[in-house]
C-alpha cells in the first residue's frame, strides 16, 4: 500500500508502464488522479500523505471504477430533490464506465429520444444539450436502461433481442453489469443514509432475476428463478405460505417443477415460516 505520493511514485516506477513512459508524463497523470480522488471525496490528503475516506473505502471494497462511484454519489445526492423513477435510476447505472452501453441505431432515433423526453424530470443527472456527443451517450444509456426495464417486466428474451438489435449474450452481459451497479449504488445510498435505498433494494433483485415485483418472494427461492416463479404464481402459489398450503402432487405436476424441486420448495418454505 502507498501512503503518500513518494511511495506511490516508487510503486509505479517498478511497472512496465514506467519503463515505456516519460517520468514527467507519469507524474502529471498521478497528480491528476490524486486531485480527482481528493476533489471527489474519495481520499483525504495532507502533508503526511493520503488516506481513504469512508466513501473511498467502500468504493474500493465494491471493486468499481471510482468515476462510477462519483456518478452514483451525485445521483444519490440529487434524488433528494427530484421525483425519480425506475428508468432514471437504471439510467444512472447504465451511464457508468462499468456498464457497456448499447449503440444507437437509425430506427432508435424516434423512440429513444421520446422516452428520454417523457422521463426528463425524473433523471438524476443533467440532460446534456442536444446535438452533442454527451447527449448521444446519454441516449445510449437510456436505451440500455430501457432494455433492463423490458427484462424485469418479463418480456420474452426473443422480443428483447429483436427490439434492441442484440443477441442473448448481450442481454445477459448488460443485466450482470447493471446488477452489480445497482448493488453498489444501494450500498453507497445506505452509507450516506439516502431514502433512495428503499427503491434500490427491490430494483436490484428484479433486474437480477428479470421479474415483476409480484414474483420477488418466489424467485429468490433456491432453484426457482424467473420462469419457475411465474409458473408457480400463475398456478395460484403466490408466496412461501402458499407453497406450504399446496398439495405436493399439485406442485409436482407443474411444468418445470417435478418431485425433487417440489420437495425442496416445501422444505425451504418450512424454514422460512
Amino acid at each position: 500500500y502507498a501512503r503518500n505520493r513518494d511511495e506511490l511514485m516508487a510503486f509505479i516506477d517498478k511497472s512496465f508502464f514506467a519503463h515505456q513512459t516519460d517520468v514527467w508524463t507519469i507524474e502529471g497523470l498521478i497528480d491528476g488522479m490524486l486531485d480527482f480522488l481528493e476533489t471527489s471525496g474519495l481520499i483525504d490528503m495532507d502533508f503526511d500523505g493520503f488516506k481513504p475516506t469512508m466513501f473511498g473505502k467502500r468504493t474500493s471494497d465494491l471493486y468499481i471504477d471510482p468515476l462510477s462511484a462519483v456518478m452514483m454519489k451525485s445521483a444519490i445526492d440529487r434524488s433528494g430533490t427530484v421525483r425519480t423513477n425506475e428508468l432514471a435510476v437504471l439510467q444512472v447505472c447504465c451511464s457508468t464506465p462499468d456498464v457497456y452501453q448499447l449503440y444507437l441505431r437509425k430506427n432508435d432515433m424516434g423512440w429513444v429520444p421520446a422516452l428520454a423526453m417523457e422521463n426528463r424530470d425524473a433523471f438524476l443527472a443533467e440532460v446534456p444539450p442536444e446535438g452533442t456527443e454527451e447527449h448521444e451517450m446519454f441516449l445510449s444509456s437510456v436505451k440500455t436502461a430501457s432494455l433492463l426495464q423490458h427484462w424485469m417486466s418479463e418480456v420474452p428474451e426473443s422480443e428483447i433481442t429483436q427490439k434492441f438489435g442484440v443477441g442473448p449474450g448481450d442481454v445477459r452481459s448488460r443485466v450482470e453489469g447493471a446488477v452489480w451497479m445497482l448493488y453498489s449504488m444501494r450500498e453507497l445510498a445506505r452509507l450516506f443514509g439516502s431514502p433512495l435505498t428503499a427503491m434500490l433494494n427491490p430494483l436490484e433483485m428484479r433486474v437480477r432475476y428479470g421479474i415483476k415485483e409480484e414474483l420477488m418472494p418466489l424467485a429468490s427461492l433456491r432453484n426457482v428463478g424467473r420462469k419457475r416463479a411465474r409458473t408457480l404464481f400463475d398456478a395460484g402459489i403466490t408466496g412461501v405460505g402458499k407453497i406450504l398450503e399446496a398439495d405436493f402432487r399439485d406442485l409436482d405436476a407443474l411444468p418445470g417443477i417435478g418431485p425433487q424441486l417440489a420437495a425442496s420448495l416445501k422444505e425451504q418454505a418450512r424454514k422460512l415460516t
